[in-house]
């Protein structure tokens, strides 16, 4: 019997897109498929412009645009059948400014075929039943046609979707009605759009229902929801989908148009429930099957392509380690954690919030106030706009700016959010009145919930806390493999033999891929760190804490203590032999409030000479640099308040001038020849 390295069951994007980086990396793989190619797959069919920069870099994109038409850049949404808000996709760097709606029928064989050109034995009309463990790994069991067949590899990954027989019989299965959104779709031939649409209805809150366009004459429609909220409330996802179809024709009929629809079909999306473990002996679950879908837009495309590259990593570092077992997989963890938790999370917490219907007049009022904002903030709808499109981080709805933004409107503002008739006179009292009278009338509807049914208002209510805590927590710097690991790597005082902080020896990757990141324990430059082992790196993490923190621990780097920033010869001892230096390094005291202009003229004078040893030791050894800057070196609005605000800070904390002094420094040696980035991460 053939004994591959990894046998993938399930060749839907996920699936697929892991045979392909494999396959090209050389290692023996068969990928399983349930069905025939061209075969269907229910689904909204949304590719996101984050999911094609993803397809770009399998070698598919450019076969899945050629059988586009219609890009999307524009969404419209509709809050009980009237325009609520219109807006365009915000563009990314590095990505289409658009998405597409591509047929899974077509996106899926497209990918599988690209797997199989790339060297991955493709098995189609394969009914995998079970899995059981050899002693060379694992044995899968299955029906080719109608011959039973067993085909056996080393590592085996669940890329079957919801319904996934691997996370079955690895005792992973998800059957959690809270994650569980139960959905229709169907094809309308006959309208053309050229935008996306989104619709919530009252009656079916927090479902929704799409509109996307395939062609310039067929879209894809459907509708979904949380379980739970339609079996504790008597909703009925077919009511909410015929409410849906009532909509299409109404758009028709302002169109002018006559539309066919067909005959829709339902499947259960299995969203990201946190706290899952999606490792196991001897294998890994990804997309669906791991339950890689966000819970709040249903989107699952983006993730089942970016687990599938994440996965690939865990897997080239068990082979590395000659290590199949589920700690050493448990890496994977590790990366998809570091890389999606915090946004996943964030909306978990907003769709938990949801579920708990009493609360939807206060629901009603914060889309209402949601809307007026994005109306006229051009930045705010675009953020919100770009959260729903999977283009921007969930987390940025959580932001500062966008919170303070929600809120600080004046009285105009409230009282058409209130739905105040204007009188200018009365204004600021109407509208306090009537803000009041909602939220009074909000709270009244949640406690009548809670009296109605306190056990299910309790376990929600210390669910919710629980995943603001576990939030707050996801949004700090991840604790890398603090819950499995809590060794603490060993202290190396100069820049010598590598130590990984698990106590194993790091993978090493072919070709010059060696980097030195200053300040590795620092919010900004610990996500460096993570980035750069995610992408095959060598890390050297430096630091001038005299231990290494928690927020190393696990990772695969050597740690370096620091000291002071101009110890001689340092710079030129840590950049030596690396291809690549971020500068994320803090060199002033934070909590330095210099009141003599003598103790910042001592600080810049330092920040000056390390500045300048910095910069020869780049010369010296011919390393390139990149320096993470800050806000204060881009150019500043020219509103009046916000420049007496910078200008204010700047007189007070010396961040601001020991930032731009060091832009400065390296935009003029970049002139001279120095090989540099700024990156402003604001």
């Amino acid at each position: 019997m053939k004994i591959y390295d990894v046998v993938i069951v399930g060749a839907g994007p996920a699936g697929s897109a892991l045979a392909v980086h494999l396959a090209t990396a050389g290692y023996r793989v068969a990928l399983l498929e349930r069905n025939r190619f061209p075969r269907d797959k229910v689904c909204g069919d949304l590719v996101s412009a984050r999911a094609l920069g993803l397809l770009d870099e399998l070698g598919c994109l450019e076969p899945v645009l050629a059988v586009l038409r219609v890009p999307i850049r524009e969404a419209r949404v509709f809050l009980n059948g009237r325009l609520f808000s219109a807006g365009s996709m915000p563009l990314v760097p590095g990505l289409p400014s658009h998405g597409h709606a591509v047929p899974r029928f077509l996106l899926d064989e497209i990918i599988f075929r690209r797997a199989a050109q790339a060297g991955a034995d493709t098995v189609e009309d394969c009914r995998v039943t079970g899995f059981e463990y050899s002693s060379a790994g694992v044995v899968v069991s299955a029906i080719i046609g109608e011959r039973p067949a067993r085909l056996e590899g080393r590592l085996i990954v669940g890329a079957d979707g919801a319904q996934s027989i691997v996370a079955k019989t690895a005792r992973l299965e998800m059957r959690d009605a809270r994650y569980l959104l139960p959905a229709v779709r169907a094809y309308v031939h006959g309208l053309s759009l050229d935008h996306a649409v989104l619709c919530f209805e009252e009656d079916f809150f927090p479902g929704y229902g799409w509109i996307f366009p395939l062609t310039d004459s067929v879209a894809n429609i459907g509708v979904g929801m949380v379980q739970e909220t339609m079996h504790r409330h008597g909703l009925v996802l077919k009511d909410f989908y015929r409410r849906l179809e009532a909509f299409v024709h109404r758009l028709a009929d302002e169109r002018g148009t006559q539309i066919r629809i067909e005959k829709s079909a339902g499947w259960i999306i299995k969203a990201y429930g946190a706290g899952r473990r999606n490792y196991f002996e001897r294998g890994l679950l990804i997309g669906e099957a791991g339950c890689f879908v966000d819970p709040l837009t249903g989107e699952g495309i983006p993730l089942a392509l970016a687990t599938a590259r994440l996965a690939r990593q865990a897997i080239e570092t068990a082979f590395a380690r000659g290590d199949f077992g589920a700690a050493s997989l448990s890496c994977f963890d590790e990366l998809w954690r570091a890389a999606y938790e915090a946004d996943l999370r964030v909306s978990d917490l907003v769709v938990a919030s949801a579920r708990n219907r009493h609360l939807l007049p206060l629901w009603m009022h914060a889309l209402r106030v949601m809307a007026l904002t994005a109306a006229t903030d051009q930045d705010y709808a675009l953020t919100l706009g770009g959260i729903m499109a999977g283009l921007v981080p969930a987390r940025e709805g959580l932001s500062a700016r966008i919170l303070l933004k929600s809120l600080l409107h004046g009285p105009g503002f409230w009282m058409e959010a209130f739905g105040v008739p204007k009188d200018p006179p009365l204004a600021s009292i109407a509208a306090m009145t009537a803000g009041g009278a909602r939220l009074a009338e909000g709270q009244a509807e949640l406690w009548r919930g809670v009296a109605a049914d306190p056990a299910w208002s309790t376990r929600w209510m210390l669910e919710l806390l629980g995943k603001e805590f576990r939030l707050a927590r996801a949004l700090q710097p991840r604790l890398g493999g603090a819950t499995r690991n809590t060794r603490t790597p060993e202290r190396i005082e100069t820049p010598t033999q590598p130590q990984c902080c698990n106590g194993t020896a790091p993978a090493r990757h072919p070709g010059p891929r060696r980097a030195a990141v200053l300040g590795a324990t620092g919010h900004i430059g610990n996500a460096v760190v993570r980035e750069l082992l995610s992408r095959g790196w060598d890390v050297t993490a430096v630091s001038r804490q005299a231990e290494p923190p928690a927020n190393l621990a696990g990772l695969p780097v050597k740690f370096v203590r620091g000291g002071e920033h101009d110890q001689a010869g340092a710079f030129a001892a840590w950049i030596a032999g690396h291809d690549l230096v971020v500068d994320a390094a803090a060199p002033y005291p934070i909590d330095l409030f210099p009141k003599e202009e003598g103790g910042r003229k001592s600080l810049l004078d330092r920040v000056e000479a390390r500045t300048r040893t910095l910069l020869t030791a780049f010369s010296r050894h011919g390393a390139r640099l990149v320096y993470v800057g800050s806000f204060v070196t881009t150019p500043r609005s020219g509103d009046r308040l916000e420049g007496a605000r910078s200008r204010a800070l700047r007189r007070i904390h010396p961040y601001f001038a020991v930032k731009q002094l060091i832009v400065r420094r390296i935009n003029a040696e970049t002139q001279a020849g120095l090989e540099s980035i700024i990156v402003n991460p604001t």
